[in-house]
Formats: structure tokens, C-alpha cells, sequence
């Protein structure tokens, strides 16, 4: 479905949710926002950040709060998208770096230099170092799932810190079915984990429902897990177009 708008505002409630063999849950909260406009053949997407955090329902602490302050210090952040929705490139992407980098500096006043706010500069500095991070980025959940594009089929959807968080799980999804109110429908062909061995099965399901202005209107991923000698992990998540 092609984009059909000239400007757009929109934002998006973000829920992702773990469920553990116990059944006890991990809920990760937040709402973005967006600025869109239409740019020749393609459109500016003006990443606005995220508000509104919460885990487990309640406001997020400093053991949280510092890579997320970290990654807010990208934005404003421009992509540019094709008309179909594929994520083909970062807008001006050596500003961003200079944007990022006098940011963190500031953060790491703020947190009194602190070994692990040193630490976390110096990560996200790795991966800012060269224009391979739009990759990076076409491969976090909120990123893949919001410029889902059929050209990126053949690559997985990862779960990271998925059962546990030195873990990830890999989903990947094929057979696109046309649902009767026009949605889009896909389950998993192929389930695989880092190479822990420890995963011996699992399923999952991709739906996506779209606005008349081609931006996706709900997105729902539901995976499962069968870790060997423990049982099932469960991960979910769900975006919704306020």
C-alpha cells in the first residue's frame, strides 16, 4: 500500500510484552511521535522520540532511564522512505552525529561521568561511526515493523533479550494473505536463536491494518518460544495509530 498524504502528524502507542515460563510478564510502554511529509517521489519522516515510558506500568527508573536518555539524544530524527514504505536512508546523517554527540556530552555532565554512562557513550559512538547504522536502525522492532517493506521479506524479524536478556530469537515470515477487511497477514516459515541451542521450537504471527493514507493504523507480533528443559516464552507487540 502506497503512502497518500502530503503532511502528517501522527503518534503511535508502543507496547511490547514478554511473558516467561513462570508467567510472570515484562511490559515495556511508550508513545512516539511523527512528522511526515511528502518529498518528490519519496517522504521525510520525522522522528520525534518517545514519551510517556513506563515498565511494568510504572515510571521508569535510572537503571532505564540512562540508555533511553542516550537514545533520545538522536532526535529529532529524519529518514527518508519510499512511497511504499521502505526505509532507504537517514537525512543529513553527519548533522545527526553532531546532533547526538553534543547531546551525550551533556548527559554525561549530568550522570557525573559515571563508568556506565561512559560505557554507553561509547557504544552508541560504535554504532554512529558510519552511515551503516541506517542499518542498524531498519532492524530495531519499531523501525521494521512501521516501514514493514515485502523487498525486506527474506530478512528475520529479531527479538532481542528474547527468552532472556543475553538471548535473541529470530522469526522469519513468509506467505503475505489478504484478510477480508483488507489487512495484511503473515506466519512464520522459519524460527531459529543466536546459536545457544537451547530453542527447540517456535511459531509466530505478523498482522498489520492500514489507514486510507497508507500509514499502517495497527500492527500486532506474536511469537513463541519452546526452550529446551524449561517450556514456553511468549513475546507480543503491539502498535496502535492514536
Amino acid at each position: 500500500m502506497k503512502y497518500d498524504f502530503d503532511n502528517i502528524n501522527v503518534a503511535y502507542d508502543f507496547l511490547s510484552r514478554t511473558t516467561f515460563v513462570t508467567g510472570e510478564q515484562f511490559v515495556y510502554e511508550k508513545q512516539d511521535k511523527i512528522s511526515a511529509r511528502r518529498d518528490g517521489s519519496d517522504y521525510i519522516f520525522t522522528m520525534l522520540g518517545s514519551e510517556d515510558e513506563r515498565v511494568n506500568g510504572e515510571e521508569i527508573n535510572d537503571s532505564y532511564r540512562i540508555p533511553l536518555d542516550f537514545g533520545k539524544a538522536m532526535f529529532p530524527l529524519p529518514l527518508r522512505v519510499s512511497d511504499e514504505g521502505k526505509l532507504l536512508d537517514i537525512v543529513n546523517f553527519d548533522g545527526l552525529k553532531e546532533q547526538w554527540e553534543k547531546k551525550a556530552k551533556e548527559l554525561d555532565e549530568y550522570y557525573g561521568y559515571a563508568p556506565v554512562v561512559l560505557t554507553l557513550h561509547r557504544q552508541y559512538e560504535d554504532v554512529l561511526k558510519d552511515d551503516s547504522f541506517v542499518k542498524v536502525l531498519a532492524n530495531n522492532m519499531m523501525y521494521r515493523l512501521l516501514f514493514w517493506h515485502e523487498s525486506s521479506i527474506a530478512e528475520p524479524v529479531s527479538v532481542p533479550h528474547f527468552p532472556e536478556p543475553e538471548r535473541e530469537a529470530f522469526y522469519l515470515f513468509r506467505g503475505k494473505q489478504v484478510t477480508k477487511d483488507g489487512g495484511i497477514h503473515y506466519e512464520t516459515q522459519e524460527t531459529y536463536d543466536e546459536g545457544s541451542g537451547n530453542m527447540v521450537g517456535g511459531e509466530g504471527k505478523l498482522d498489520f491494518t492500514y489507514a486510507p493514507d497508507g500509514l499502517p493504523q495497527e500492527i500486532k507480533l506474536w511469537v513463541k518460544l519452546e526452550e529446551k528443559d524449561k517450556g514456553y516464552f511468549f513475546h507480543e507487540v503491539i502498535m496502535k495509530r492514536k
